[in-house]
């Protein structure tokens, strides 16, 4: 219970503030600080590991993530929202419903004389679509002046390639490609429809420059 105030930070009669225009002062405040956030959403992982004969070991791993709510409301009645499978207003960047990192690797089995190992990941990320176009009005309106292709960002699929090779027990040479086929980023309109984002891109998730070869050795003295 508040016995008193200070008038110098309240209204003239003690109480602490009121709603504009009211002859007494009461606090109404029922939407503060009530906005919700939430997130759903099941993470898999998988690993296999066999010989294949005399001659050679095969593994693979998976590791995936499907998201099936990322959002809350606004803390007013009317206000929930979900961006799942969306970019822009509300979105950002976006959050994408699936995604997966799937390897499969072949490597010569430890008692060979010379060791070597061939790698290659599927790295996969499903579609988007502008948040403007979900119909939740807290998103805002399509803007018709912005090409449809601009719109949606479809599923991304990259595949890496890495290898090494043990030449002597001194030397070991290595070789990794990013994104082999030189899959393309896909664009986005600049400015984009999230006006606080200045980027045509989210090279976070997409590969900006295309294929990248590294080519590395290690020498043992």
């Amino acid at each position: 219970m508040i016995s008193s105030a200070d008038s110098s930070s309240g209204n003239a009669d003690g109480t602490l503030f009121s709603n504009a225009g009211a002859a007494t002062g009461y606090i109404n405040q029922g939407y503060s600080n009530l906005g919700r956030t939430n997130a759903r959403g099941f993470n898999f992982s998988a690993n296999y590991d066999t010989r294949m004969g005399n001659w050679a070991r095969f593994s693979t791993s998976y590791v995936a993530t499907l998201q099936t709510a990322k959002g809350g409301d606004l803390g007013l009645p009317d206000t929930d929202f979900n961006v799942v499978g969306l970019f822009g207003p509300y979105a950002g960047q976006g959050y994408r419903r699936y995604q997966h990192n799937f390897r499969f690797t072949l490597s010569s089995p430890e008692a060979a004389q010379t060791q070597a190992l061939v790698s290659v990941n599927w790295r996969h990320n499903s579609g988007l679509k502008n948040s403007r176009l979900d119909g939740n009005p807290i998103f805002g309106e399509d803007d018709p002046n912005v090409p449809d292709a601009y719109k949606y960002l479809p599923a991304y699929d990259v595949f890496d390639l890495s290898g090494s090779v043990t030449v002597s027990r001194a030397l070991t040479l290595r070789l990794v490609v990013n994104n082999v086929l030189n899959r393309a980023a896909p664009v986005r309109p600049s400015p984009p429809l999230e006006a606080a984002e200045r980027v045509n891109t989210s090279p976070s998730v997409y590969d900006a420059l295309g294929r990248s070869i590294n080519i590395g050795a290690t020498l043992d003295f």
